[in-house]
Order: structure tokens, then sequence, then C-alpha cells
């Protein structure tokens, strides 16, 4: 195989990955699923000003998840001031909506962080290097599921970048 089919085989394989991610990323951008209603739930119940003390009853947390127009799902309450602080910014938004923006800050925390740390480590994407490395990360597994339960895994990773860098 010549250097070059090698690299038009390695840009099919990035394109085909990226088109896998961002299919999985369309199919569950609009399906509020249970991670989702824990941040989302806890975050709206303070800006209404509701007791916090009801949050930690299983049956009360889930009876709020589902008045917010989430059913058939069912979240346990963990994490409640920290998650309540996190979705802040899309809690006044139903929740359907509220899920594609917070989809939409993730992807674009998540491309960043990427962004970063090709630069940091002067990677290019005009070697087979970078073009691999890009290809995995739309293969992660992991980063796909975060995605579509609405974690704020794509937040952490962009800080943890950003506070990383000298």
């Amino acid at each position: 195989m010549t250097s070059k089919h090698f690299r038009i085989l390695l840009w099919t394989c990035c394109t085909l990955t990226a088109c896998m991610f961002t299919a999985y990323s369309v199919k569950w951008m609009t399906k509020p699923t249970h991670g989702f209603a824990a941040y989302y739930t806890s975050s709206r119940m303070v800006i209404e000003g509701d007791d916090f003390r009801s949050l930690y009853d299983y049956q009360s947390f889930n009876e709020k998840i589902h008045s917010y127009g989430m059913s058939g799902i069912l979240d346990a309450p963990n994490n409640i001031p920290t998650n309540a602080l996190s979705f802040l910014p899309v809690a006044w938004l139903p929740s359907v909506e509220a899920k594609i923006v917070w989809t939409l800050i993730s992807l674009t925390l998540f491309a960043l962080s990427i962004f970063i740390l090709f630069r940091v480590y002067d990677i290019s994407l005009y070697e087979d290097i970078g073009v691999t490395l890009l290809s995995l990360v739309f293969l992660c597994v992991p980063s796909m599921i975060r995605l579509h339960r609405g974690n704020c895994i794509f937040f952490s990773c962009f800080f943890s970048v950003c506070f990383s860098l000298d």
C-alpha cells in the first residue's frame, strides 16, 4: 500500500467515525435521559425556589422529574447542590430544548478540548498521527455514553485541559 492510499484510508476512517459520532449525538440530542434528568431537575428546582429537602427522597425526586415533562425516567438524587449549579444556564428551558442546548454546549467544549490538546502537543491533522488520533476520539465509547446521558464530563474535560496549561 502506498502512502497516498494509506492516507486516503486514514481520512476515510476519520470521516466514517466522525459520521458515527454525529449520528449518535443527533439521535440522543432530543431525548432527555436519566443522567440529564437529575441535573436538570435539581437546577430547575433552584430557579423555582423549591425546598431542596424533598429532593433527597427518591419518590419526590422522581415525581419532580415527571412534572418537568420527562416521563418514563427514574433517577436517584445524587450530588444535588453540585448538579443544581452546573445546569442553571439551561434549566429555565423546557426539558427537550434544554437537552439540545446542553448537548451543543457539551460538543463545543469537547471539540475545544481536543483542539487545545492537539495544539499543546503539536499534533497536526496534516500528519497521519493526527488523523488517527482524531478517529480514535470519535470512536471513544465513554464519550458517546456521557454525551447521551447529558453528564458534565465535557465541562470537566475542558476545565481540566485549561487548568493543565502553563
